[in-house]
């Protein structure tokens, strides 16, 4: 092992021991140091239990950008370990490509708390993205459902006009 090896080795026990300040600062040594041990750590650290650490890693991933990072940052908002505590998972989406993440990005706006529509409401409006007529008519399927059954959609009061603006203005591209 060399030393920068060891001085990542080091650095990762101490962002998973450390408060929440102490964990930033280690975060941003691990990004500078960079490199697939770096980053496939933070991804590890989406799974955790701690909230710190799964936050911590989240902004880690949303500075570096490695696209391996996108399906575990979407299986963490739609399926968080708190539900409370995911919307740092979807504001680190925000700066990944998520263009083949069309469908996924709608159950985000959907069916994931306020700060997290935020986020998917944000990916909607300036990425671009690859769709089917199929996939148009399963967003537009989802939010019926979530106007029949409101409780399936976290804020549906203080967010259904955002949501209707961001479905109808792909619901445009359905072939008639």
């Amino acid at each position: 092992m060399d030393a920068v090896d060891t001085e990542v080795e080091a650095l990762k026990d101490q962002f998973l021991c450390s408060d929440w300040d102490s964990l930033l600062k280690t975060s941003d040594k691990l990004v500078d140091i960079g490199g697939d041990a770096v980053s496939l750590f933070f991804i590890e650290c989406l799974d955790s239990v701690n909230a710190d650490v799964r936050n911590g890693a989240a902004l880690a991933l949303r500075d570096i950008g490695d696209k391996r990072a996108v399906d575990p940052l979407i299986e963490g908002v739609l399926n968080p370990v708190d539900p409370k505590c995911c919307a740092t998972l979807a504001y680190a989406l925000e700066t990944h490509d998520c263009s083949s993440k069309f469908l996924d990005v709608f159950r985000i706006l959907f069916y994931s708390n306020y700060e997290c529509k935020w986020s998917a409401h944000n990916i909607l409006n300036e990425q671009k993205f690859s769709f089917t007529d199929e996939d148009l008519l399963k967003v537009k399927r989802m939010w019926e459902e979530c106007h029949l059954a409101p409780e399936l959609c976290p804020a549906f009061e203080d967010s259904k006009d955002r949501i209707q603006h961001n479905v109808d203005s792909f619901l445009l591209y359905l072939s008639d």
